[in-house]
């Protein structure tokens, strides 16, 4: 399982590296599941279902949205105006990805937008 090869990271060098074992483990951990969010998404713009896009480039905007917003500390509560890690809070977040990414992927018939 290269993740390099199966959804063209070719600059993911560190997967399964690092100077502890628990670091190895994790890397190892992440590439497997980069690969297969990689894959869903090849899979899906090649059948025509998601918007073409670059893999890489799409990984990265996706653990960008979501990481992002509960480590944006203070900034974060103060912007939205709520605490982030409250149960209403999370659950708004959750709705908002998948309403983001639904119409910024999702590949839509002109009938189906009018």
């Amino acid at each position: 399982m290269d993740l390099r090869l199966d959804v063209g990271l070719e600059g993911v060098g560190r997967v399964g590296r690092g100077d502890l074992e628990e670091e190895r483990e994790a890397n190892r951990a992440l590439a497997r599941i980069l690969e297969g969010i990689g894959t869903v998404l090849r899979e899906g713009m090649s059948r025509g279902e998601l918007r073409g896009a670059s893999i890489p480039h799409t990984l990265q905007s996706l653990i960008g949205m979501v990481i992002y917003h509960f480590a944006s500390g203070e900034f974060g509560t103060e912007l939205i105006g709520r605490p982030l890690f409250g149960a209403a809070e999370v659950r708004r977040r959750k709705d908002e990805i998948k309403a983001l990414l639904h119409h910024g992927f999702v590949v839509t018939s002109r009938r189906e937008q009018e």
